[in-house]
This record gives structure tokens, C-alpha cells and sequence, in this order.
């Protein structure tokens, strides 16, 4: 990551000290429970949680992937993804972030974007599943 190794020992001790990471017998580091109280935290705070579970009960009878996430950047973050041929608790477990181009639920998210942003977010940058960034806008519009 081009962070010199005494400084990222120094910051990874410091997120051990408050609970954020654990270090294993082997001497590795990994995500503490701080991590997901505060991930909880945030959920429950924001009042999305009780809205979409509602909502995303609804949607299950269709018997349609079902879908729900947030942008952070140019990546898409699948809090949620259920397919019908998949016991329904698979939906919140296992799911990594996706270039938000390669998702229909991603640019979705990007089209609400101001295309300011969005010329921001992908200037001088390989757009995933698009030539440039004027086919992206073009999609997005």
C-alpha cells in the first residue's frame, strides 16, 4: 500500500487497542468487533435498516433477485443480495464491493448522481464495462 511498515504496525495497534482489529497466534491482523458495533450502529441510526426490510420482504414473493446497496465512490457495497434459488439468509452474507458500472443497481445509484460527480469520479480513470466516460453518461442520462 506504499505505507511505511513501522507506521501501519503503529495505526493497526491502535485500532487493536480500541477493538477495531484483533491480531491472531500467527501475528496477523483482523477486522475486531468494534468494527461491527459501530457497522451495526450506523445501520440502526440511519433508519434504512426497518424501511428497506419491509420493502425487501415485499419483493420476495416474485421470486426475482432482489437487491439493495449503497455507493461508496465507484464501487457499489451490497448490504443486501438474495437470489430466489438461495435460502433467504444468503442475502446478507458474503458480498464484497463491485465496480458501480457493473451493476444495474450501481447505475441506478450513479444516474441520481450529479453529473459533476460523476465526471469527477471517473476522470482519467478505466471506466469497467465502458469505453469512456461519455458512453458511461450516455447510459447514465
Amino acid at each position: 500500500m506504499g505505507v511505511d511498515r513501522n507506521r501501519a504496525n503503529r495505526l493497526l495497534n491502535s485500532l487493536v487497542i480500541a477493538g477495531f482489529a484483533e491480531q491472531n497466534q500467527q501475528r496477523k491482523f483482523r477486522i475486531g468487533p468494534g468494527f461491527h458495533v459501530l457497522a451495526s450502529q450506523s445501520l440502526h441510526a440511519s433508519g434504512i435498516l426497518p424501511k428497506v426490510l419491509s420493502i425487501l420482504e415485499k419483493l420476495h414473493h416474485f421470486q426475482r433477485i432482489v437487491a439493495f446497496g449503497v455507493l461508496w465512490q465507484d464501487r457499489l457495497a451490497y448490504l443486501y443480495h438474495h437470489n430466489p434459488s438461495q435460502p433467504i439468509s444468503s442475502g446478507i452474507s458474503g458480498h464484497s464491493t463491485v465496480p458501480a458500472t457493473r451493476s444495474s443497481l450501481g447505475l441506478t445509484l450513479l444516474a441520481y448522481q450529479p453529473s459533476s460527480h460523476v465526471r469527477e469520479l471517473y476522470q482519467d480513470k478505466e471506466i469497467p464495462d465502458f469505453t469512456d466516460l461519455s458512453s458511461l453518461e450516455e447510459t447514465l442520462a
